[in-house]
């Protein structure tokens, strides 16, 4: 049983920890080669903040008020799939219009 768990552990980390691993880079750039030079600082900041208030906040009570209403973990986590593909559609279409 406790082997069990670890492997659903372990597995959870990976799979929450590679897609930020593979696109925080990419966003950076973007965002680096968007801003003008002047504010990419700012820029940056603001990025970094949307990012972690959006993340942070709205994805948990995007998933509690799902779960709330259907009473089943399945639809928010399904709903928070489709916002994570959505996100990563944005960021397709972004790196291959951006020419470096």
């Amino acid at each position: 049983m406790t082997g069990g768990i670890c492997n659903n552990v372990v597995s959870f980390g990976m799979i929450t920890w590679l897609p930020t691993y593979f696109t925080k880079a990419k966003g950076l750039a973007i965002i680096q080669r968007i801003i003008p030079r002047q504010i990419i600082g700012a820029g940056t900041g603001i990025y970094n903040g949307m990012a972690m208030l959006i993340g942070g906040g709205a994805g948990p009570v995007l998933v509690g008020t799902i779960v709330s209403a259907t009473g089943s973990y399945t639809s928010g986590i399904a709903a928070l799939s489709g916002v994570l593909v959505v996100g990563a559609a944005a960021m397709l279409i972004l790196g291959r219009q951006i020419r470096y």
